[in-house]
């Protein structure tokens, strides 16, 4: 096109100011002419169940009731503007198609799996142009794209405050640089929220059902769900693998805490994965399992003449109802590998792959089946059950919320004085909203009160649990109570559990305090409990002394000292006799293994006397360490 005729070719959008700079089939008015006969003939369909660009006209529909509908009408518009089609270029009734070069269907524009697929087959460069040749296409493209960035909007989610880093006049250096750098684009730092909340918004991304599908077209399509069982020492397991009809795969692996037989473990398999093909709206299921009794049974070629299978069988024939159609179909072990592989995995309780889902079934999935499944399993009696519904009853009777509940909604009180007085302050933090019981919080908000046994097993989710991450005490108490319950016994047991927690022990910090609370010994009255030892061999003094006759009160820390020439058991009496004469008779002497102190002559002085002697260890006695 003729530069002088670009303006007059120019176009207003949302995204700025365009214009032709080339016509098609080399004519001048040609891309016009056409472009505006298509707009022309369909423009009572254009953006309702059509769009059109040039030669490239999609028509689109919700359900394929309407599709014979939509496309008569685009017919009929372009049979009375005499607009013709190639037939070898058309193509009817495909859930998706390019535009574009985009593919568009019912999830909307995704990338053309083509080019996709000429990118990652591209081989890499191996020659020093080649390696130029790709550097300076990433520069030029960078260079031509700088522009839409700089009007597009940049979000940068990070856990460190670079916004107020990047924000701060102050800076110098290396950060000032940068930050003259980011100053042409529009940067917004978000701080990084949890990343629990992304991971189940990824779940729901990928496992929600589209609802613009229609029902026939669900109804066609056929899901695969191939399952096994397994038995081992450490107990029972089952696994299934549930495939979609676009190839997604659903890995699931139970654990049985229950005994269970391998059959029993089968079928246990079989109908959770039923279960969830059901639930994810299935309605034509293709199951395999390489347990050739489980699949002829459900074929009713082999007769069930096991009672606990017979019931197993029955809740398989209730869910085929949910199915348009089902089919079982017995596969070899070979070809059986995928979900024997989560199966074994829980039998053995071992770690399961990424990406494969955990179910821990206490009991039977069969409500039909009394007691633990196998031929030697008792059934559970009625004197059992009885001690289990009054422990129920004791527990609800001792649940710390009933005096509350019972005073807020009718005044009553307990009969003792100091327990209704105690209600009656307690109460006034507290009120009912229905049938349960909140506390107020200073900042507003109201708490739910749950029973003591509740609030543990909810510390134990936190702690514990799918997402738990062995917090200390107080935080997994301040999470709980984030979550809006309370109960009064939290914080105790919160660490109560963090310190019973056999994780949390492993892997804490040694420290090298005692197992338990040390012992003191318990004293009566003062100078009633004496500690002796000997001091030296010292330099000889003044008088010749060289050791030192040591006693120390174990009330009042007092001391009494003398010096001697030679530890001998006379000196050791004469030292013990002026004590005595000074302090009154003690109950007892600490004292180590010396030769002075289990002398006969030192221990018959003491016995006549009725004081009892105590000896410690022969090296350093622990008791006597004040010395």
């Amino acid at each position: 096109m003729a530069k002088e005729d670009e303006e007059k070719t120019a176009f207003i959008t949302p995204f700025g100011v365009f214009c032709y700079v080339k016509m098609p089939f080399g004519l001048i008015t040609a891309g016009n002419t056409f472009q505006r006969t298509v707009q022309g003939a369909l423009s009572n369909q254009l953006g309702n169940n059509v769009e059109a660009y040039v030669n490239d006209i999609v028509v689109k529909t919700k359900t394929s009731d309407s599709l014979i509908d939509d496309l008569r009408e685009t017919f009929d518009n372009l049979r009375r503007y005499r607009l013709m089609l190639n037939p070898e270029k058309c193509t009817f009734g495909v859930p998706s198609d390019k535009l574009l070069g985009f593919l568009v269907s019912g999830r909307g524009i995704e990338a053309n799996p083509e080019k996709i697929k000429a990118i990652e087959n591209m081989k890499s460069p191996t020659r020093l142009k080649e390696i130029q040749k790709l550097l300076y296409v990433v520069i030029m493209t960078s260079r031509k794209l700088r522009h839409y960035f700089q009007a597009h909007r940049v979000t940068i989610v990070s856990s460190f405050p670079l916004g107020e880093v990047v924000r701060n006049k102050d800076v110098v250096g290396r950060i000032a640089k940068w930050v003259v750098e980011l100053s042409q684009f529009d940067v917004h730092f978000v701080p990084r929220k949890a990343i629990k909340s992304q991971v189940l918004a990824d779940f729901v991304a990928n496992w929600t059902m589209l609802d613009n599908k229609s029902d026939n077209q669900g109804n066609n399509e056929t899901w695969t769900m191939a399952f096994d069982g397994a038995l081992s020492s450490q107990g029972a397991g089952a696994g299934f693998i549930l495939t979609s009809p676009s190839g997604d795969q659903f890995k699931h692996a139970i654990h049985l805490n229950f005994r269970a037989t391998n059959n029993t473990a089968e079928y246990e398999g079989l109908l959770v994965g039923i279960r969830a093909a059901a639930a994810l709206g299935a309605k034509r299921l293709i199951v395999k399992g390489d347990s050739e009794l489980v699949a002829n049974q459900v074929h009713k070629d082999y007769k069930c003449s096991n009672p606990e299978l017979s019931k197993y069988l029955a809740e398989v024939r209730k869910l085929e109802k949910r199915f348009d159609r089902i089919e079982v179909r017995h596969v070899y072990r070979k070809d059986n590998v995928e979900p024997d592989d989560p199966a074994r995995r829980a039998s053995r309780r071992e770690p399961l792959d990424p990406g494969t889902f955990l179910d821990i079934l206490t009991k039977p999935s069969v409500k039909e089946v009394s007691g633990e499944v196998g031929p030697s399993t008792p059934d559970i009696s009625s004197e059992v059950m009885e001690a289990e519904r009054a422990v129920a009853d004791i527990e609800t009777t001792d649940d710390w919320r009933t005096p509350l509940i019972k005073f807020i909604s009718s005044e009553e009180l307990p009969e003792d004085d100091k327990e209704a007085e105690k209600i009656t302050r307690k109460a006034k933090i507290y009120c009912m909203i229905g049938n349960d019981l909140y506390k107020k919080v200073p900042n507003g908000i109201l708490l739910k009160c749950v029973s003591t046994d509740d609030g543990r097993q909810l510390l134990l989710d936190i702690h514990k649990g799918i997402c738990g991450s062995h917090v200390a005490g107080r935080t997994l108490v301040s999470k709980a109570f984030r979550q809006g319950f309370f109960w009064p016994t939290a914080l105790k047991d919160a660490c109560d559990m963090v310190q019973r927690c056999e994780a949390c022990q492993f892997h804490s910090k040694h420290t090298k305090l005692p197992t338990q609370a040390l012992q003191t010994i318990p004293l009566t009255w003062p100078f009633s409990c004496w500690g002796l030892d000997i001091l030296g061999p010292f330099p000889r003094g003044q008088g010749g002394y060289k050791f030192l006759f040591v006693a120390i009160d174990k009330f009042t820390k007092w001391i009494e000292a003398v010096p001697t020439e030679e530890i001998k058991a006379d000196n050791a009496i004469k030292f013990i006799r002026g004590i005595f004469c000074k302090y009154e008779l003690p109950h007892r002497i600490i004292t180590d293994n010396g030769s002075q102190f289990i002398s006969a002559d030192f221990q018959d002085y003491c016995i006549g006397l009725g004081v009892k002697i105590c000896f410690a260890s022969v090296s350093r006695p622990e008791s006597e360490t004040s010395m």
